[in-house]
């Protein structure tokens, strides 16, 4: 319920979604004889959209949780909370943990909202499908609209 711990949270994940990026500039990808490295501005650009996306997540499931699933724990309480928790994302500088911490991510996650949020399973399991359904939503929308406009301009 501190709303003054709410600012350090947020930057808790930015930098945490910062390094990790940083780690697609520094251990290159290697599929088959092709080896890709991530240039400053993609690092650049993907540490904006993975910052952008994840307070927006936050945010969505903090809300949705409090709303629709009745949780006794705050949009603002989950947000601080897991902003924190966010920290073991720094992991992301190695590709090959980044996994891990998304896993651990969505475990704490599960944690919050059954114990401080009161939620039952179901309902978690339930949240966890709607977020799924409103990213994939939201990504085919984006690209709707990114191809209509493309087609837009050629057509002109």
């Amino acid at each position: 319920k501190d709303a003054s711990a709410l600012k350090p949270a947020l930057v808790i994940l930015s930098i945490a979604s910062l390094v990790s990026a940083l780690g697609t500039f520094l251990f290159p990808s290697v599929v088959g004889l092709v080896t890709y490295r991530s240039g400053v501005i993609d690092v650049v650009l993907q540490a904006a959209i993975s910052i952008v996306m994840g307070i927006a997540v936050l945010y969505a499931t903090g809300y949705l949780a409090e709303q629709i699933f009745h949780s006794k724990l705050s949009m603002n309480g989950y947000v601080n909370i897991m902003g924190h928790a966010t920290l073991v994302s720094v992991l992301g500088i190695f590709p090959a943990l980044s996994s891990i911490s998304g896993i651990w991510t969505l475990i704490v996650m599960c944690v919050v909202l059954h114990r401080l949020g009161k939620m039952q399973a179901g309902s978690i399991i339930l949240l966890i499908l709607l977020e799924i359904l409103l990213l994939v939503a939201l990504g085919m929308l984006l690209v709707f609209v990114g191809m209509g406009t493309g087609m837009g301009g050629m057509m002109f």
